[in-house]
């Protein structure tokens, strides 16, 4: 959905209902990871934002296509880790699927959405 749709409202309630169940949580945004790997020294792993949001139980990754590095993003490697642990991840984003296909690929769409309900606020198909 566009700017203001409800996305994050949304998605946040999600995640506490599924913190209370499953206790854990974690909220990020997509640019808040994206900007911790471009300030993250080389040879220095990744920074702790990435390294909770890899681990955390249930995750809400907000914003997803507001980050500019698209398939270098570490959304895309965060998206299969998480799926091949089946880690609930919970996904907002204000592109439609036909871009999320171009900017990260098939591969990472299905994994957002083969295990998810998808709710569209308005956005673009």
């Amino acid at each position: 959905g566009p700017t203001g749709a409800g996305k994050t409202t949304v998605g946040c309630l999600i995640l506490a209902a599924l913190i209370a169940e499953e206790g854990g949580g974690m909220f990020v945004s997509a640019y808040e990871l994206e900007r911790e790997r471009r300030t993250t020294p080389l040879g220095e792993g990744d920074g702790p934002l990435l390294d909770n949001a890899l681990r955390a139980r249930v995750l809400l990754l907000d914003d997803v296509g507001a980050e500019q590095n698209g398939v270098f993003s570490p959304i895309v490697d965060l998206v299969f880790h998480r799926y091949d642990r089946e880690l609930q991840t919970i996904v907002t984003t204000g592109i439609g699927k036909s871009e999320l296909v171009a900017r990260y690929g098939t591969g990472f769409v299905r994994r957002v959405f083969e295990r998810v309900f998808a709710w569209d606020l308005g956005g673009k198909p």
